[in-house]
């Protein structure tokens, strides 16, 4: 197995005021372990903590939770170098969908065989923990009060708000009773806070929001950002990129939509296909749409879409691939349903690297952005209609499409590059770190 560190940057600096650092979350794919991906949100902390010279221990699980498969068939330590390591936890319990009883289950057998393995380890100087999972989270939280380690939540998703999403509104005061367990726990967690940071406001204030007590704790928002996609950074390779658009059966001259992410529910892909639906049958060929990913979802996707000669299901692509293909797109696509949870997305900053203006139909922060910076459009979720128009203003607008796609470049290297951002969380955690252990000093100089 071969564990890119996007480094040559990679430090093997070992300063006397370095840390041993736990980064504990399971979910998101593990760039060298899962064929084609690339550094995501922890990734990238741990490549950032290695390269400031400090020992890194990534807490994750053997479950992969976009193929909903196993890795591997127990438990697995792994030193994957540079001061990193990798330490798999294994669980019996599984799950098939996303928003099911099955995948709390999982959740909690994971907190537990978490809190029966730690038991055994060298204590950390700092934990660094996501949310969700929440069991997970509320662990090392109490794994941290119990030792006198400071642990730093990391909010990437509001749970358990995301089980209202699913739900009508008129639902929504039944299922907090019905969750009031979950909620106490969320409490307990930033409560247990050292120090919370988020990857949006929006996300921040509702963490904050659900800590009673009337202290402040040190917090900060660290978007999620995204890797400079050199491809697309500097002037391509025209055949990589018209090869393709041959390979997935794109249209020579048409303008190209992409979806880049996974084929989850809180997508919004029936506004999608009835969009490139309703300009098929206006005879509008100008316009075809690639969705780049797998998911849940995908069989459904394939089922709707078959009629469809203006829409591409590429299934997952590696970097490069997926390089070359936003190398060659017009503009990138954000479709979301309506309530969904998610504020800043990985995928907004992918078509920023890339040049590319969007259309999303988030609304709040994501919404506010695309039209404070003039990077992209916003469109109704549910409404084909709606899509069709503001797609058909940037096709339209090629000026306007590629000033906008400057401005996301620019953007993209002011505020949301990857190498700007995980630095800054970096030293957050440092300090965090610091300042315990002066407590920890002073505690026991007055003993």
């Amino acid at each position: 197995m071969r564990f890119p560190s996007k480094s040559a940057k990679l430090s093997t600096r070992r300063a006397p005021d370095s840390l041993d650092v736990w980064v504990v979350h399971a979910g998101e794919p593990i760039a060298g372990l899962d064929l084609g991906a690339p550094p995501h949100r922890y990734g990238m902390i741990v490549n950032a903590l290695a390269a400031a010279g400090h020992n890194v221990t990534w807490w994750s699980s053997t479950y992969q939770h976009l193929t909903k498969r196993h890795r591997f068939d127990g438990p697995v330590s792994l030193s994957i170098g540079h001061g990193r390591s990798l330490r798999l936890l294994h669980t019996g319990p599984t799950y098939r969908k996303n928003v099911s009883p099955a995948r709390v289950l999982h959740h909690r057998a994971l907190a537990k065989a978490f809190r029966e393995t730690v038991q055994h380890e060298q204590a950390p100087d700092v934990i660094v923990v996501s949310l969700p999972t929440p069991e997970l989270a509320e662990a090392a939280v109490v794994y941290g009060q119990e030792r006198g380690i400071p642990v730093i939540v990391d909010v990437q998703d509001p749970w358990p708000d995301v089980y209202l999403s699913v739900l009508p509104k008129r639902l929504h005061g039944l299922a907090r009773t019905l969750l009031s367990h979950e909620y106490n726990r969320l409490t307990r967690t930033m409560e247990g806070a050292s120090g919370i940071t988020a990857v949006s406001d929006s996300f921040l204030s509702w963490a904050v929001s659900h800590r009673t007590r009337d202290w402040n704790v040190p917090q900060q928002v660290f978007p999620l950002g995204s890797l400079t996609n050199r491809a697309t950074d500097l002037p391509g390779q025209p055949s990589r990129a018209h090869s393709v658009r041959m390979r997935h059966g794109v249209p020579e001259g048409a303008h190209l939509v992409v979806f880049s992410g996974s084929f989850g529910h809180s997508y919004d892909f029936d506004t999608v296909v009835k969009c490139a639906d309703l300009l098929q049958r206006e005879g509008n060929h100008a316009i075809h749409f690639a969705l780049a990913g797998d998911g849940d979802r995908m069989q459904d996707i394939r089922r709707r879409s078959a009629h469809l000669s203006n829409m591409t299901l590429t299934g997952w692509l590696d970097p490069e691939s997926l390089s070359d293909l936003l190398q060659t797109a017009d503009v990138g696509l954000c479709a979301y349903r309506k309530r969904a949870t998610q504020t800043l997305p990985y995928k907004c900053f992918e078509y920023m690297a890339a040049g590319l203006p969007q259309v999303s139909s988030l609304k709040g922060e994501l919404a506010n952005l695309l039209n404070a910076e003039g990077v992209g459009r916003a469109y109704e979720a549910g409404d084909p209609a709606s899509l069709r128009s503001a797609v058909m203003s940037l096709v339209d607008g090629q000026k306007v499409r590629q000033q906008m796609g400057q401005r996301a470049r620019l953007l993209f290297h002011q505020r949301f590059d990857a190498a700007r951002i995980y630095p800054e969380l970096v030293r957050f955690i440092e300090e965090r770190a610091t300042v315990a252990a002066r407590r920890s000093a002073r505690a026991i100089a007055a003993g």
